[in-house]
């Protein structure tokens, strides 16, 4: 999730409220700012991430302070900004509280003031004196709407009486508020699961809070803090999957909630996810997700499946890798396509999207395309990985077929593939593939550049269409690895 896009969300939900004053609205923004905004942003220097991975078993990636630039950057400079932006609202005669924090607050028409005494979200109750003169107003207290979905309620009482409980998704109205009134508000929480709307995983929430697991383990400096943005890919560790009574999957009888319990003391969330409950055998600690800055760390978990090992290899040998976006991807790898203003499609180099996600070919005589990738001179072995959908055997343009049919170049020597001199794609089912090439050591030994950000190499990688007839194949994204998957 990248940060700018969350950053400006809250900009566009704060003029929402402005126009209709609805609970949902600020139960949107305090999800955003507890779960996004605040994680964005490393606590110990205040580097800021480009974007937030929501994949298992992976890190945060940081800005390099004063190399790198982002928009993320930006947008993150003004998130402290956020914070407490929208905690209080004005409406004539009434005040919105929308977001419970500590500190204090003067409303300047009615020359009241009130301070706030809370430890939410890590804490459940919230105490707000007011002091000024005799004017009243309205106070309008959001209770969220997570209290139904986790089977709790909030509850209000002025002076110590008066007891007001909601369910949750609305405002509390509190009339005639003034001076000397004290409103102390209890907002219990509870745990409820968060399904994604794309799969079968879950993720654990805890009031507005998302937990994740805390894997440990120590990421290497220049795969956590980066400042190109060809190197934002997360390394992936293994991660733990929930293990049910009856093995169901996500039709579980089970109440996966129970699975997790409550450990940390008041003022402090901290939750242990059951051995028996899990894949790894032993118990796990989840914390608030905002909280976990320099660890392996799972959100979302799969359930009653298995690991796939092979993307965890994949991930811990990876050097490098470039998606056929058209943007940060590309254009950070250096890339440089064919010319020949001919034709409709721009110089003979296609990317596009599909059902299957994005891909690039290049197709007709000396159509190509190539980047520049990292290597590892002391590896014992690199390899060049490109993956690509089976079915994608041809392609076809203003009604003449290409079949694929292409070379691959390292530095401008051309790679054997199988002892065959170029790289052709038979029509299979409906699965990807991975295909493997070694790049031989004596072309990453010549290698004369090296990469600052990582002290690796960069060697120049080119896929070309071999005849008039051919094209490259569409390939859905390209690593470089090193040793053995």
């Amino acid at each position: 999730c990248e940060s700018c896009n969350t950053y400006n969300m809250m900009r566009l939900t704060e003029h929402l409220f402005l126009w209709d004053h609805k609970c949902e609205y600020m139960d949107w923004y305090e999800r955003a700012l507890y779960n996004h905004v605040l994680g964005q942003q490393e606590p110990e220097t205040g580097a800021k991430m480009y974007f937030v991975s929501m994949a298992q078993g992976t890190h945060r990636i940081y800005e390099q302070k004063y190399n790198a630039w982002w928009c993320c950057t930006g947008t993150g400079m003004e998130n402290p900004a956020r914070y407490t932006r929208v905690t209080y609202f004005e409406d004539n005669d009434d005040l919105y509280i929308n977001l419970y924090m500590q500190g204090s607050y003067i409303w300047e028409s009615k020359d009241l003031s009130f301070n706030i005494d809370t430890g939410y979200p890590y804490g459940e109750t919230v105490k707000i004196t007011v002091s000024g003169r005799k004017d009243k107003g309205n106070i309008k207290l959001r209770a969220p709407s997570w209290l139904a979905k986790q089977g709790k309620k909030m509850t209000v009482r002025v002076n110590g009486r008066h007891a007001v409980r909601s369910c949750g998704g609305e405002y509390i109205t509190l009339a005639d508020i003034g001076a000397s009134d004290i409103i102390e508000i209890d907002i219990p929480m509870g745990v409820s699961i968060y399904r994604s709307r794309d799969n079968d995983k879950v993720a654990y929430e805890y009031g507005p809070l998302v937990l994740a697991a805390k894997l440990g383990g120590t990421v290497r400096p220049y795969y956590e803090y980066i400042w190109e943005e060809r190197n934002t890919a997360c390394r992936q560790v293994a991660y733990p999957i929930l293990r049910t009574s009856d093995g169901k999957g996500s039709a579980t009888n089970d109440d996966i909630t129970s699975y997790i319990t409550k450990t940390g003391n008041d003022g402090t969330v901290k939750f242990i996810l059951a051995a028996d409950k899990n894949s790894t055998g032993r118990a796990v600690e989840l914390l608030p997700f905002t909280d976990i800055s320099h660890s392996y760390h799972n959100i979302y978990f799969d359930i009653d499946t298995e690991i796939d090992q092979y993307a965890i290899n994949l991930s811990n040998a990876e050097i490098d890798y470039v998606d056929p976006d058209g943007q940060q991807s590309e254009l950070g790898h250096g890339m440089i396509q064919s010319a020949d203003a001919a034709t409709d499609f721009r110089n003979k180099s296609v990317q596009g999207t599909d059902d299957n996600g994005m891909y690039r070919y290049a197709y007709g005589k000396d159509g190509f395309f190539k980047y520049n990738m990292l290597v590892d001179k002391k590896s014992d072995k690199n390899c060049l990985i490109i993956r690509y959908y089976e079915k994608d055997n041809s392609v076809e343009i203003n009604g003449k077929k290409y079949n694929v049919k292409f070379k691959i170049l390292a530095d401008g020597t051309e790679l054997k593939t199988d002892g065959n001199d170029c790289l052709t794609v038979q029509n299979g089912g409906g699965e990807f593939v991975d295909r493997i090439i070694e790049i031989p050591p004596s072309i990453v030994e010549k290698s004369g550049r090296t990469d600052i950000s990582t002290g690796y190499n960069v060697i120049e990688i080119k896929l070309v269409s071999y005849d008039d007839d051919s094209c490259t194949v569409p390939y859905r994204r390209m690593y470089t690895v090193q040793g053995e998957i």
